[in-house]
């Protein structure tokens, strides 16, 4: 008897320690709560990056799909705060990613790819409107969103930009775009073709 209860007691450990034991939704779960624990970097291009502290990782539903021997897709809803740079940007939205398992579970390549291309996509605005270069502005925009004049692309390059708030649901992209006198700017972006181009908010 006293065996039988050792071993009921002892259960719950070694599910947490045995990825063979735990479901896959638990394993997922389990991989970003590792990555949460060491912090994460986002690459970017032009040698930028995105910067996650710890703890800053967090996943409100998570399911999995095809799985092999010792690896299988995640995908769930999850919620990231971190910094590019000088700013700021909290983050909930969908992502799809890997998972492998071997005496522990961990995400295979990249994290959060729906984030990346959302904050490279903010990036070239910024670097559009700095620039104060229409035909740069004009690339970024979804089709039918009208041609923004120099006066417009003046204005808004000379409002600083202090934080993000992105919220990505299926192919659309709400951003907040805050200022250092706490207001926003809302900015929509739609997925296209690999890439997210602004239906909203431009310049």
């Amino acid at each position: 008897m006293i065996a039988r209860l050792l071993l009921l007691l002892s259960l719950p450990i070694l599910v947490a320690g045995c990825p063979t034991l735990a479901s896959p939704a638990d394993r997922a779960r389990a991989a970003l709560e590792a990555l949460s624990r060491e912090g994460v970097e986002l690459p970017l291009s032009g040698g930028r990056s995105i910067q996650i502290p710890i703890g800053r990782i967090e996943a409100t539903a998570v399911d999995t799909g095809a799985r092999e021997r010792s690896s299988f897709e995640a995908f769930g809803q999850l919620s990231i705060a971190g910094r590019v740079g000088e700013i700021p940007f909290s983050y909930v939205g969908n992502e799809r990613f890997q998972v492998v398992c071997t005496t522990s579970c961990k995400v295979d390549g990249a994290l959060a790819p729906r984030l990346v291309a959302v904050i490279e996509a903010l990036l070239a605005r910024r670097a559009a409107l700095d620039a104060r270069d229409p035909a740069a502005v004009a690339a970024l925009a979804a089709d039918g969103l009208r041609g923004s004049s120099p006066d417009e692309i003046s204005t808004a390059a000379e409002r600083a930009v202090a934080a993000w708030f992105i919220r990505v649901e299926g192919n659309e992209a709400i951003v907040g775009e805050a200022g250092p006198d706490g207001g926003q700017k809302r900015l929509t972006l739609v997925g296209a073709d690999g890439a997210w181009r602004f239906a909203a908010g431009l310049p």
